[in-house]
């Protein structure tokens, strides 16, 4: 169909040079115009539909997370207080994960009587502690590097905090005698770097009550098999507890 298009394009072009010294090419150009036209439209059309039946990431992978990690703290008999969210939002994102792990999350609950806050990681990071101007160009694209301090400042700064559901691990330099000091602990996206624990020891802590890691060997798919978000949770990850 492109070839069609290009020939149609120029035999316009070479009609149109024709009609110039000769009139009697110049309803072979407006001929040869309309169906370029038509031609130009169809492949547009089709362009479209291609990009309409493209299979996009499903956003349910993330919604998941949180519901499974709302239901552990269900189930651990939290039904009242305050639960503070961590996660990062990035402005202009066209799928902003912290609303979607956020939805989940409320999905998963057993209780309305929860006051759920949310703490952006951004405004808690090393570089807003230290009090750099990063540009945001030269902003790193991995994992958030959290300010312990910060992060511990923002936990005292609300009143009646029962638990800390964070999307986006703990902080590098969190020493291991601070955890101690922490709500309980709802976790997802612990990196290497972010913590030198294995997760049976930090399960082993007072604070940390369940970690969400990537199933081993899980697929690549981009959408689940399933809606249904307990199956789409066991797809891809593991609740650790």
């Amino acid at each position: 169909m492109w070839l069609i298009t290009l020939l149609l394009f120029l035999g316009v072009i070479i009609t149109g040079f024709l009609s110039k010294s000769d009139s009697k090419w110049t309803p072979l150009v407006i001929g040869l115009t309309l169906l370029l036209i038509t031609s130009m439209s169809l492949q547009f059309l089709k362009l479209g539909g291609d990009k309409g039946n493209q299979v996009n990431y499903s956003t349910l992978w993330e919604e998941a997370i949180g519901y499974q990690l709302a239901q552990a703290l269900s189930n651990d008999g939290i039904q009242s207080g305050t639960v503070l969210i961590l996660d990062e939002n990035i402005e202009g994102a066209e799928n902003p994960l912290a609303d979607i792990h956020l939805k989940g999350f409320r999905q998963g609950l057993h209780t309305e009587h929860l006051n759920l806050v949310g703490i952006n990681a951004n405004e808690i990071s090393t570089t807003i502690e230290l009090g750099l101007d990063v540009p945001e160009e030269m902003a790193s694209v991995g994992p958030i590097d959290l300010s312990t301090t910060l992060l511990m400042k923002a936990i005292r700064n609300q009143p009646d905090v029962v638990a800390l559901v964070s999307f986006v691990g703990l902080p590098a330099s969190m020493p291991a005698e601070l955890l101690s000091e922490l709500p309980p602990l709802y976790l997802f996206g612990l990196n290497l770097h972010t913590a030198d624990f294995s997760d049976e020891d930090l399960l082993r802590t007072s604070s940390v009550r369940a970690i969400v890691r990537r199933k081993p060997g899980a697929g690549t798919q981009l959408k689940p098999s399933s809606k249904n978000l307990d199956e789409v949770f066991s797809e891809r990850f593991v609740l650790n507890r």
